[in-house]
């Protein structure tokens, strides 16, 4: 390629590809490129704003006053400064050197000080003269004494907008620094700092700020203090002792302008308290009180629709939550479309209780492991939600059986329903669930259940039309009759079925479709029983337009493949025999025979294969990309490069590790311009420096990951 075609190709590049190769280009040759063309010159300016943004100093370098001045100098935009686990004293000509970075770059207004362990980093103090007037973001870990913390307060600080704090510092000394900045902060993060007295109050006001988050002890009067804040929009506060006792003096002006709330894991905060709160907080939008004491009996005390605008509402293990509070509270939501009632003790047989219309906009309704939830406080849910897309029950208690004969006031819309660990759903249950949910439903996750699935076989229902996901992983009583009967039942429009851990054999798989499968993705890891009978026959059914097929640690040799009946799985990309100890080369050609020509990904990891026959399949791989041979015992010199011949040309990656090849007949592999990037051989025992030396011959041109780790060979290679 001339020149000129060259650098007309590289100013057409586009975004994303452009970035990466400039990254690549060390700093001293931007000026050079600059000049090749004024399209060059222009987009990498533009780059550079991005690419440029901030410079890590990250550890001990042997010549870190050097290298920051060679920045202050090559780089163009400097906006923040994160000093991060660094090894060395502020000597004097370090110190020199940073006050020579910021007086250039007088854009920088980011400040990161990370874990740091430095005798003199009292010294960061002499930065703020030059720095502190225009910082905009502090960010201190575990870095600063008291007294540092209180040099870094004495610097002048007017703009500061973002302070985040983690580090056991006093109260005393944090609500000094805060004092300082209490007018412009917009954000503040505190971690690890216990404020537990009531020395917020020292702060007249916080007029600017918008966001508190807490991950450390905060006290009732630190909380009343912040929520008297006149602008602030987001509170999150985790593991506080206060219980919200205190919180009854919170008399605002005007209604909060709080938009999301979290108590997280604030486990003595009680319904008194929380009360005190959401009786002002008319605008919020997100409510969580995970793995708090709540019980919810005072929230009859909230008006209805008190929370117009509420849509996310979290009560994940909330153990002492009852059924009557969790009405009480709703009454307030009815915008709400996301609620988490995981892990919670209700029942759900008060909600018979209420009116059908009570949650008209809920969407997402989570149930994960309320083991109390009865069949009839289920249904009693349910027929409240007519826009429910998304139900997530796993490990609850649901039978499933509470829905024979049931007709709800709606069409239903729900499109995701998740039963994993559901240990007492039944068949019949199962069925019922499809019946009433099936005509939207595409994705069902009955992982772990104890369902068979031969009660489908004679069941009478629409098949799902929309069902695209079936998970049936680890049903250890799911029998192939079972299998073929729920597959003929809702399989029409399946793209991804997963059947791993499972008893399958691929028997009773000779009944004949009454649809052509659609199915790309088919899994069947850690299936031992299959049979080779099993195994064309499954494949025949399901393999039209497979594109992803998985089937792990089978007992199928193939010996018999030639003699069965195949359909060819024209469009698969992906094959994973993995573990398929006993498959032999005569079984492996006549798979890739009927589905390699447009593989991307083949793994063979752990099989019997020796490699020789490869030479004997009449079909081309042009796609194949990976090839993963690991601990192919079998595989011997002489077989790899038969395969290498025969598959190897397109190869980016080949693994090989804990085989027992030598490597000496690598000089017989006969490709042409081979692409392969990355090569694993490690722990590979009978590997030679002659061996090694002939692959690198062939492959080291391309070789960008080469690993011969745990081999035989040394250094001198």
């Amino acid at each position: 390629m001339s020149e000129d075609k060259f650098l007309s190709a590289f100013e057409s590049l586009p975004a994303i590809p452009f970035r990466s190769v400039i990254k690549m280009i060390q700093v001293e040759d931007f000026k050079s490129l600059r000049l090749a063309s004024k399209i060059l010159r222009d987009r990498i300016e533009e780059e550079e704003k991005l690419l440029f943004k901030y410079w890590t100093f990250s550890k001990h370098l042997p010549s870190l006053s050097e290298n920051l001045k060679k920045f202050s100098a090559d780089v163009k935009i400097v906006e923040g400064l994160k000093i991060y686990l660094l090894c060395q004293d502020f000597d004097d000509m370090l110190l020199s050197s940073f006050r020579g970075l910021l007086e250039v770059h007088p854009e920088v207004n980011h400040l990161n000080l990370g874990f740091n362990y430095l005798s003199r980093f009292k010294t960061i103090s002499e930065l703020l003269p030059t720095i502190g007037h225009v910082l905009k973001v502090i960010t201190i870990h575990q870095c600063l004494s008291s007294e540092g913390l209180l040099q870094l307060g004495q610097g002048s600080l007017p703009v500061l907008e973002v302070l985040y704090i983690n580090g056991l510092f006093s109260s005393k000394d944090v609500i000094y620094l805060l004092s300082l900045v209490s007018t412009t902060l917009k954000k503040l993060t505190l971690s690890n700092v216990e404020i537990k007295d009531d020395s917020m109050s020292e702060i007249h006001s916080f007029p600017a700020l918008e966001e508190v988050i807490f991950k450390t002890t905060v006290s009732d009067k630190a909380i009343m203090h912040l929520l008297k804040s006149a602008k602030l929009k987001v509170l999150r506060i985790c593991f506080s002792y206060g219980n919200g006792a205190d919180l009854y003096e919170l008399k605002p002006l005007e209604p909060l302008l709080l938009s999301e709330l979290q108590l997280k894991q604030c486990g003595p905060f009680t319904d008194n308290g929380l009360v005190s709160i959401l009786k002002h907080c008319q605008h919020l939008k997100v409510l969580s009180l995970q793995e708090t004491a709540i019980r919810g009996d005072l929230f009859s005390e909230l008006s209805i629709n008190c929370f117009p605008k509420l849509v996310n509402l979290d009560l994940y293990h909330c153990r002492r939550l009852t059924d009557a509070g969790l009405v009480c509270l709703l009454k307030g939501c009815s915008a709400v479309n996301t609620l988490n009632l995981g892990n919670t003790c209700i029942t759900g047989e008060t909600f018979t209780k209420v009116g059908l219309d009570s949650f008209p906009q809920l969407i997402d309704l989570n149930l994960r492991f309320c083991t109390s939830l009865t069949d009839r406080g289920l249904l009693a849910i349910l027929t409240r939600c007519p826009k429910l897309r998304v139900l997530d029950l796993h490990g609850s208690s649901t039978s499933g059986e509470f829905t024979l004969g049931i007709v709800l006031p709606f069409e239903p819309q729900l499109k995701n329903l998740d039963l994993e660990d559901c240990y007492n759903l039944t068949d019949p249950g199962l069925v019922n669930l499809l019946k009433i949910f099936g005509n939207n439903i595409q994705v069902i996750n009955l992982n772990n259940t104890k369902i068979n699935g031969e009660y489908f076989a004679n069941a009478v229902f629409d098949y799902s039309p929309k069902l695209e996901n079936i998970d049936l992983m680890k049903c250890k009583k799911l029998t192939d009759l079972g299998f073929f009967s729920i597959y003929a039942k809702l399989g029409h429009e399946l793209r991804s079925l997963k059947c791993s851990h499972t008893r399958l054999s691929g028997g009773n798989f000779l009944g004949a479709l009454s649809f052509q499968p659609k199915l790309e993705n088919f899994e069947l890891y850690e299936r031992v029983g299959i049979t080779n009978q099993g195994f064309a026959d499954m494949l025949s059914k399901l393999g039209r337009n497979l594109k992803v097929l998985r089937i792990t640690a089978a007992k199928v040799d193939g010996k018999d493949f030639a003699d069965l009946t195949w359909e060819k799985v024209p469009v698969l990309e992906i094959l994973d025999l993995s573990g398929c100890s006993e498959l032999c080369d005569a079984g492996m050609k006549v798979m890739l025979e009927n589905c390699g020509s447009k593989l991307e990904t083949l793994k063979l990891l752990g099989t019997n294969i020796a490699g020789d026959i490869f030479q004997e399949i009449c079909v081309d791989f042009p796609r194949l990309m990976e090839l993963d041979l690991t601990r192919c015992k079998q595989l011997t010199d002489t077989g790899i490069v038969a395969i290498l011949n025969k598959i190897g040309k397109p190869l980016k990656s080949l693994y090989l590790a804990k085989t027992l090849i030598t490597g000496e007949n690598f000089d017989q592999v006969n490709l042409e311009s081979p692409a392969l990037e990355k090569l694993c051989l490690s722990h590979c025992k009978n590997l030679t420096i002659a061996g090694v030396t002939l692959v690198l011959e062939k492959f080291g041109p391309t070789l960008e990951t080469f690993s011969m780790y745990k081999t035989p060979i040394r250094a001198e290679v």
